[in-house]
């Protein structure tokens, strides 16, 4: 058996349960929300969305496809007026 003390760096990672299963989900949610109001949604702080952007390849795509995807609709917009 291990024991973990108080301080101990050995917390769960919460990014296989609260972050991953939800990759589309946050790409619809960053066209309405800020990363702060994702990282709520989502049950982690800001700061862990955070280091989650900077460990996980896969999250920064999602926001970069996310973040690309609302540029063009706002040009397809500005082309409309």
């Amino acid at each position: 058996m291990v024991s973990i003390k108080k301080g101990d760096h050995m917390r769960a990672n919460k990014y296989a349960t609260h972050v991953e299963p939800f990759l589309d989900k946050i790409k619809e949610m960053y066209a309405s929300m800020t990363e702060a109001q994702i990282a709520k949604a989502l049950g982690i702080s800001k700061n862990t969305f955070q280091k989650y952007k900077q460990e996980h390849e896969e999250l920064r795509q999602a926001l970069l496809e996310a973040q690309q995807s609302a540029v063009e609709v706002y040009r397809s917009r500005s082309e409309e007026r």
